[in-house]
């Protein structure tokens, strides 16, 4: 049966001589110290990556999937010359003959157009689109409205706004039924969109201007020299149990559209949101474990250190040992001694290593402007693991106690 009593002495015992050695005792526990806030805050940095690579994904949509022309290579695109671009009839005959499309939109969109109202100018991002993209993307409209059949027919030359670019055009007048430039041409405020935030999407909709894409096409010109030209095709998945199936569909559909012969390659490339996900997910967490095994050999650094040090104490004490043992004092008696020595030595230290570590990561989260996530499976593992090392490397120095010799230990000197 456990005793408890005995313990608790030896307990005392340890703290005795650890307080008696004070600033030797810190520098033993600063590699644990050390060990431990690495491992809590690199784990932390690695795991709110891979929160926020989830997050952004996640608000695009992970039963979507995005059309772009061009072959897949070295992981992008590589646009060749036999590559056909995609069209608005691409995007009707997917939205017409793909059964599980929930939602499909095309999008234009050009950069660094001047944006113009009654003096007040701004850089912005103009995108074409309908007005399928707000049933997929979670993008609101705080005021106005969306464009009309009728605007879309016939190329309109009316626009919606982004959150701060009509922040900076109109500061606080109501936008709506006003009218502003863009590269000279004017075009009606129709839609104010609700702020958005952090976009993964590739289009930031808080700076930005949307307007219909017959407009882009047709009046802003956005590539001329192809009719109907759109660069990206969005397709919402019913569900995400059905996207593998709607990639594959679209991938037939677009192979008969563009004419492909079964040994040609695909002129098209899709991209599978779920798959990235995966994908992403898998890498952040590879990072993750790489830098907490790379933080955690400060942790081994620090079990020598402690090994050493009970070595060292050891030997200063073998007089001590040799009282114990002649007054009766078993083997595990005093392995149990210098066993809870390192033991506490290494607890201490990993509980000064937590609180720093938690520190680290919230001051890297407050200064840095890096997302963190610390979780307690990564304290509780870092405070046993802290314990642990104390096992494993004070073991070795209080087997060597109490193998001494107590004849000897008594005439050590």
């Amino acid at each position: 049966m456990f005793n408890f009593t005995v313990l608790y002495t030896v307990s005392r015992i340890a703290v005795k001589a650890i307080w008696a050695n004070k600033m030797r005792s810190s520098l033993t526990s600063l590699g644990i110290i050390i060990g431990v806030a690495a491992v809590i805050a690199m784990t932390a940095i690695g795991t709110g990556a891979s929160a926020d690579i989830s997050d952004r994904i996640a608000t695009m949509g992970t039963n979507t999937l995005n059309l772009q022309a061009g072959r897949a290579s070295g992981g992008g695109f590589s646009f060749t010359q036999v590559a056909k671009y995609l069209t608005s009839d691409d995007a009707d005959a997917i939205r017409n003959e793909i059964k599980t499309a929930n939602a499909v939109y095309a999008t234009v969109v050009v950069g660094g157009k001047n944006a113009v109202y009654n003096g007040h100018g701004t850089i912005a991002r103009v995108m074409g689109t309908t007005n399928d993209l707000f049933k997929v993307q979670p993008w609101k409209i705080a005021s106005g409205q969306l464009f009309s059949p009728a605007e879309m027919r016939s190329a309109a030359m009316v626009c919606i706004l982004g959150y701060q670019t009509a922040i900076e055009l109109f500061a606080d007048v109501d936008p709506i039924g006003e009218s502003i430039r863009i590269d000279g041409q004017l075009y009606k405020v129709i839609g104010l969109m609700a702020q958005v935030g952090d976009s993964a999407w590739g289009f930031d909709p808080d700076n930005g201007i949307i307007i219909p894409l017959t407009t882009m096409q047709n009046k802003m010109g956005a590539r001329a020299d192809r009719p109907k030209y759109v660069s990206t095709v969005t397709i919402q998945a019913a569900s995400f149990d059905v996207v593998n199936q709607t990639q594959d569909e679209v991938t037939k559909l677009m192979r008969q559209r563009h004419r492909l012969q079964p040994n040609q390659d695909d002129d098209f490339y899709i991209q599978n949101l779920a798959q990235m996900l995966n994908t992403m997910q898998g890498i952040a967490t590879t990072m993750s474990l790489l830098l907490g095994a790379i933080a955690s050999i400060s942790l081994l650094v620090g079990g020598i250190g402690i090994m050493n040090i009970m070595l060292v104490s050891v030997t200063e004490r073998t007089r001590e040992i040799g009282i114990r043992m002649a007054i009766g004092a078993s083997l595990w008696d005093i392995r149990l001694q210098f066993l809870t020595e390192a033991v506490i030595l290494s607890l201490l230290g990993g509980i000064v290593g937590i609180l720093l570590g938690v520190g680290i990561a919230k001051s890297i989260e407050t200064f840095g402007s890096l997302r963190v996530v610390i979780t307690v499976s990564s304290i509780l593992l870092s405070f046993f693991v802290s314990a642990f090392i104390g096992v494993c490397f004070g073991f070795f120095p209080a087997f060597k106690a109490s193998k001494l010799n107590p004849i000897d230990a008594l005439r050590y000197e």
